[in-house]
């Protein structure tokens, strides 16, 4: 046997106490991939700060984790701070209702994502906010899941098709899907749920949703994927509780919270489940869809078991077999900070938490150019940091002068090396500050 596989074979043997990573192991071993190292107790920190409550730690937190670098117990804290209900909030707003550049009127992304933020907070199963989503009744100016449905109303069934269950029935909008089953007489079957909504306009801005019953030929009526049909007239009730207790409901919601974590789904993209897509381990997916139900759709139970794992916790960069170490999750890819984390880690590098209107600016600076078709391009965004801090730069607060290492900790969440602090020694604060927030390393998820 060689080094090499020795050091290969004591490196797997170590990633066995997460059954994820057990299940990706066998997969590394029958391709002969050599897993990426672990990552270094800051790059952590930083890592799943940013994927939990969206933003970079603050220079406290840093300090504190490396007196005492527990990982499990800093994941756990983190899933019970107020911060990650918001954050994860925001993360389904945009996955649900876009960013709103083209919402109608009445349509309110605060409700909807204040309502996110409560359930979340309470822990509430995911299959009983997707039943709320998608059999929503009220007002928008009151009712959080009547803003969703609003939201997507000319087709309803497209939005809920692919966030709960992976599919792009959209394609079969005009003609057969090109590389599935679906036809477009699922998707015009899909659709007639959905006719039983009847809005009202209450006040300015405010729009009643509500059902009436549905009656229908068996011949023209709605007509599930797997072909089932409604046995009542409540139609959205009946699609609800269909959507939520099959099987690529589960296998979607792991799918989509992968991709959050990772920057790429087990189906990649989150949203296109079909034949000619297969999974990067469908040992994986099924196992953490069998474990999302078990468990009762618990958002912190299945976030807290991907972030334990070793794969989750490996090293960005380059890898001897890149491309086929980042498919089977090998190596990490550095994941660019969406706008919601942007905002967020500035006001953790300023030191002071930002206004709502000032919050809302930046956002809007982020999200003028992007439409709300984007269910799976979260983590895929193309702006450069260079565009970005040349439209923010003139209205970044003022931070108070401090130390080269005191700026690297609190931007970067490490230490200056030896070579930056002799290229910053000469430089002005300011100047130090607009070139870490301008780099790569900031913009990006290690």
């Amino acid at each position: 046997m060689t080094i090499s596989s020795v050091l290969m074979t004591a490196t797997l043997m170590s990633l066995t106490a997460n059954p994820i990573d057990a299940i990706l192991q066998r997969t590394w071993q029958q391709e002969g991939l050599t897993p990426a190292p672990v990552c270094s107790d800051e790059q952590f920190l930083r890592r799943v700060s940013l994927d939990l409550i969206g933003r970079i730690p603050t220079v406290q937190e840093l300090h504190r984790f490396r007196k005492d670098p527990d990982r499990t117990a800093l994941v756990d804290s983190l899933l019970d701070s107020p911060e990650f209900a918001e954050f994860q909030a925001d993360v389904w707003t945009q996955a649900l209702a876009g960013y709103g550049n083209e919402l109608r009127e009445e349509v309110s992304r605060t409700v909807l994502r204040d309502w996110l933020a409560d359930q979340i907070r309470q822990d509430v199963p995911w299959n009983r906010i997707a039943r709320d989503l998608i059999a929503a009744e009220g007002q928008s100016a009151f009712d959080g899941p009547v803003n969703f449905l609003l939201a997507n109303i000319d087709e309803p069934v497209v939005r809920i098709s692919r966030v709960f269950l992976g599919v792009r029935l959209d394609c079969a909008r005009c003609h057969d899907h090109p590389f599935d089953r679906w036809t477009q007489d699922d998707y015009e079957r899909m659709t007639r749920f959905f006719e039983t909504l009847e809005l009202d306009e209450m006040s300015a801005g405010n729009v009643r949703v509500r059902s009436v019953p549905g009656y229908a030929d068996e011949d023209d009526g709605p007509v599930f994927l797997t072909g089932a049909r409604p046995r009542t007239t409540r139609w959205r009730d009946e699609f609800a509780l269909f959507t939520t207790r099959s099987r690529p409901f589960a296998r979607a919601f792991v799918n989509r919270l992968w991709y959050q974590l990772f920057g790429r789904g087990i189906v990649h993209p989150a949203d296109d489940f079909h034949a000619g897509n297969p999974p990067a381990s469908r040992e994986l997916l099924e196992f953490l869809a069998d474990e999302a139900r078990s468990s009762g759709f618990r958002l912190k139970h299945m976030l807290r078991l991907i972030c334990r794992s070793r794969a989750y916790q490996f090293q960005a960069g380059p890898h001897s077999d890149h491309d086929r170490a980042v498919e089977r999750f090998a190596v990490r890819i550095l994941k660019p900070l969406t706008p919601e984390q942007y905002v967020r880690s500035l006001s953790t590098v300023i030191g002071t938490p930002l206004e709502d209107e000032d919050r809302e600016q930046l956002l809007d600076m982020f999200l003028s150019d992007r439409g709300d078709d984007l269910f799976t391009e979260l983590w895929e965004d193309t702006t450069t940091m260079q565009q970005l801090m040349m439209q923010l730069s003139a209205d970044i607060p003022r931070v108070p002068d401090r130390t080269t290492a005191d700026l690297f900790e609190r931007i970067l969440s490490r230490r200056p090396t030896r070579r930056e602090q002799r290229l910053c020694a000469d430089r002005r604060r300011s100047d130090i500050l607009f070139a870490l927030m301008n780099s790569d390393e900031f913009r990006f998820s290690p």
